[in-house]
C-alpha cells in the first residue's frame, strides 16, 4: 500500500544495515541507482546528509542513527495498517453497522443476514431497527454504514449512495373482530373514528396519513400509540380496536399473527425501498455483498 509504506525509508534501512549500497540493493531487490535515489530523496526532505561516502561503502551520520531507531517501527506499523485495511476491504474481519426498516426487519433482512454471516463469519454485526426519519441522519453522520428499508427523502450525495430494491405501500391492519373488517370497502370516513398505532419517529408516514384524510375533508385521526417494536404493535392491535399503519409487505407477517389487512379506498402512500450506504464504503466486500443482495429482491 504505497500511500502508507515508504520505499525510500525501506531502502534507507537496508543501506544503514549493510553499510554498502550494492549489498543493500541486492537485499531489497532493486538496482544500486534506485537505492541512491531513495537516499537522496530522504536527504532532500530532511535537509541534511544521512551517509558519508567512503571507499568501503557508506557511513551513517548522527542523523541517520536517529532515523534508524524509528524507521523499522514506522515500516512495521505501515504493514500492520495495510494488513488491517486489507482484511476490512476483503471482508475477513471488522464490524458492520446496519440500520433496517421495520418491514424489512421481519421480511427480507433475516435471510440476507444469514447469508452474510455465512459469507463473512469473522465480521461482527450491529443491527438497529427503526424508520428512515430516525436512522437516515445516523447514516449521513457515519454512525451506521448501511441502511435497508424505505428510501424516501434519501438522494445520492457526496456522502450517500442509494440502490433501489422495489416499491412498497402503506396499508392498514386490524384484528379479525374489528368492526371495519366486515366491510367490503373501507372509506376514510369509516377509519376516521378509530385511533391508530404507528412507529415512533415516523414523521413522513404520519404526514401522508394526514393527507389521505385531508383529501376526504377530514382531520387526521388520533394516533394513540407510537412504538418502536412492530411485534408489540401487532400484539396490542390483537387486543384492541387500534388500526395499525404499516407496509403492505408485512401482510404475511400480520396474517400469521392474527391481523387482517383492510380493503380501503385509495392509496395512503407508495414509496421506494432498497439500500443506502456511505460512499466511502463502496469498495468494501461487505458493502458489495449487500448491493448484490438487492438484485435478488
Amino acid at each position: 500500500m504505497e500511500i502508507l509504506y515508504s520505499r525510500a525509508l525501506a531502502h534507507f534501512v537496508a543501506a544503514f544495515d549493510h553499510g554498502n549500497l550494492r549489498r543493500a540493493a541486492s537485499d531489497v531487490g532493486v538496482t544500486q541507482p534506485a537505492i541512491s535515489k531513495s537516499i537522496q530523496k530522504l536527504e532532500e526532505n530532511i535537509g541534511t546528509k544521512l551517509f558519508e561516502r567512503t571507499s568501503e561503502g557508506v557511513r551513517p551520520t548522527i542523523i541517520a542513527h536517529t532515523l534508524r531507531r524509528h524507521a523499522q517501527s514506522i515500516l512495521n506499523e505501515a504493514r500492520f495498517v495495510e494488513t488491517e485495511i486489507s482484511s476490512l476491504v476483503e471482508g475477513r474481519t471488522g464490524l458492520v453497522r446496519i440500520g433496517v426498516g421495520p418491514a424489512w426487519s421481519l421480511t427480507v433482512f433475516p435471510a440476507i443476514l444469514e447469508k452474510f454471516r455465512t459469507r463473512f463469519p469473522q465480521i461482527d454485526v450491529e443491527v438497529e431497527s427503526g424508520v428512515t426519519d430516525h436512522l437516515l441522519p445516523r447514516l449521513e453522520d457515519g454512525d451506521i454504514d448501511i441502511w435497508l428499508g424505505s428510501l424516501h427523502s434519501i438522494k445520492d450525495s457526496d456522502e450517500v449512495i442509494t440502490c433501489a430494491g422495489g416499491q412498497a405501500e402503506l396499508r392498514v391492519y386490524a384484528r379479525p373482530s374489528h368492526p371495519l373488517v366486515k366491510l367490503k370497502n373501507v372509506s376514510a370516513h369509516d377509519m376516521n373514528s378509530f385511533s391508530w398505532a404507528t412507529f415512533v419517529n415516523d414523521k413522513r408516514g404520519l404526514e401522508y396519513l394526514g393527507r389521505y384524510f385531508s383529501e376526504s375533508g377530514l382531520a387526521r385521526p388520533r394516533v394513540a400509540l407510537r412504538l418502536s417494536s412492530l411485534m408489540t404493535m401487532f400484539r396490542i392491535a390483537m387486543e384492541s380496536d387500534l388500526l395499525v399503519l404499516a407496509a403492505d409487505s408485512l401482510e404475511d407477517e400480520a396474517t400469521a399473527r392474527g391481523l387482517t389487512m383492510l380493503r380501503h379506498d385509495g392509496c395512503i402512500w407508495r414509496f421506494s425501498v432498497g439500500m443506502a450506504y456511505r460512499r466511502n464504503t463502496a469498495h468494501l466486500a461487505v458493502t458489495k455483498f449487500f448491493i448484490a443482495s438487492m438484485e435478488g429482491i
